[in-house]
């Protein structure tokens, strides 16, 4: 919807008060943050390691084999 439509548009279809969009460093930020403290410690989501292309339109490139 938000690609078709402003804020304020999307805001009067959903019928609500406000609306606002995160950024997408904080939404990177969010994974990172809710890491269990197991995964923490054996095997940590690194911010390099997630895949952000749908939002930047900049993929990770992954070798061919």
């Amino acid at each position: 919807m938000a690609a078709h439509h402003t804020i304020e548009e999307t805001r009067r279809i959903l019928g609500v008060k406000s609306l606002r969009f995160n950024t997408v460093e904080d939404f990177a930020d969010s994974i990172l943050s809710n890491q269990s403290e197991k995964r923490k410690e054996e095997d940590p989501v690194k911010l390099e390691n997630i895949c952000l292309g749908c939002f930047t339109g900049e993929f990770p490139k992954y070798p061919s084999y």
